[in-house]
């Protein structure tokens, strides 16, 4: 990747559809890197589960959006609004479990990756995009499809990469340590994070005061990083 060309920023946050891209801006051999994680990333989970692996159910899409509601809450960042919507591919795209349906969502924030953005802010992204995940790992157990946000996923180890080059650090570690720290979050907010999901898997969508109600228990964590904790939640992503 060149570490010259700058991320793309963002008024909102939104993954719209199976295994939508969130960098923009890459040169060729940044795409080819994107390219070549994302592709892993789905591999392994197709070995593993099949065509399961790669779909999404509403109720993946409730978990996933609670996710990154309840991060954001708990560490400062207002989210005014949280929604699902179905959206139909292809046949040739179709995979288990989703009938031909695959369920995306919306949780509004902000975001900016660049050269010039200081570490600790980048590695606030890197944990944005990985508490989508982490909201279904924790809510869905054993029916957790591995390939579930590949393009975040892929994103977030992109970042944490080119974060580490900008501290002189490793990036695995780097990454490993931001998994940690969502999952952490998220297991101190489980009630609230079941309760989103159980009103966003319902309704679709939550925003306002309903929205205010449901986050007001969050609880919330202050983010202290370092560069050498061991991070076992870096095997997430082999």
């Amino acid at each position: 990747m060149n570490i010259n060309t700058p991320f793309h920023c963002s008024s909102g946050f939104i993954g719209d559809g199976p295994m939508a891209s969130m960098v923009q801006n890459l040169d060729p051999i940044g795409r080819a890197a994107y390219q070549g994680i994302n592709n892993a990333i789905l591999r392994s989970a197709f070995e593993r589960q099949g065509a399961y692996a790669l779909g999404s159910s509403r109720i993946d899409a409730a978990a996933h959006e609670a996710g990154h509601a309840i991060y954001n809450t708990a560490t400062g960042s207002p989210v005014t609004r949280v929604s699902i919507r179905p959206a139909r591919i292809p046949a040739e795209g179709r995979v288990a479990g989703g009938g031909g349906t695959y369920w995306v969502g919306l949780t509004e924030g902000g975001w900016c990756v660049s050269p010039d953005t200081d570490p600790s802010d980048d590695m606030d992204r890197v944990r944005d995009l990985l508490a989508g995940f982490y909201g279904e790992r924790q809510l869905l157990g054993d029916r957790l499809r591995l390939g579930s946000a590949a393009d975040e996923r892929t994103t977030a180890m992109m970042i944490a990469g080119f974060t580490a080059m900008k501290l002189g650090a490793d990036g695995l570690l780097l990454l490993g340590e931001q998994a940690a720290i969502v999952a952490e979050i998220l297991r101190i907010n489980d009630a609230p994070l079941r309760a989103v999901t159980r009103l966003l898997e319902r309704d679709r969508r939550i925003r306002g005061d309903r929205l205010a109600r449901l986050l007001a228990d969050v609880e919330p964590f202050r983010v202290i990083t370092t560069t050498t904790a061991a991070a076992t939640d870096a095997m997430e992503f082999e």
